[in-house]
């Protein structure tokens, strides 16, 4: 019984570090825009709601590692696809990772000085950016999956 309530409680929090990047670029990014009249506006906005954003999301990437680290432990297999797997899981999460240290040192400054007409250029690359650890993240996850069913 232990096993299969930690299991689960280790599924949920894994897959709530996801859920909440996927709602800030799916849902809460693209309405937002909506109530505001120019880009400025919008930027000024979403520097506010970005205040403090990169502690959160670390902690999110921590999170995802932790418990993803600890169910590998729990349930171990000495399968050579099983450790492959787990291998391609493991470079997907650094992958992600690695993209939003890129975003957050590097694109993140450059669009806060953004002039009002490099934005849409910086509007356009954060659509990438995001969809392209969206997809890391979700091929990391379907990874997870194939894994456990092995």
């Amino acid at each position: 019984m232990f096993v299969s309530v930690s299991w689960l409680f280790l599924n949920l929090v894994h897959t709530l570090a996801f859920g909440s990047m996927f709602y800030s670029l799916n849902v809460l990014q693209p309405k937002t825009r909506a109530y505001f009249i120019g880009d400025r506006q919008y930027e000024d906005f979403m520097a506010g709601l970005a205040q403090g954003a990169r502690t959160k999301m670390f902690a999110a990437f921590a999170l995802m590692g932790a418990s993803g680290a600890v169910m590998a432990v729990l349930h171990w297999r000495d399968s050579w696809l099983w450790l492959t797997l787990l291998g391609v899981k493991v470079a997907l999460f650094l992958a992600a990772l690695g993209v939003f240290c890129v975003v957050t040192f590097r694109y993140w400054p450059l669009r806060v000085f953004a002039t009002d007409d490099e934005l849409p250029m910086h509007h356009a690359r954060f659509k990438r950016v995001g969809w392209t650890m969206q997809t890391l993240i979700g091929l990391n996850m379907a990874m997870g999956i194939i894994a456990h069913a092995v």
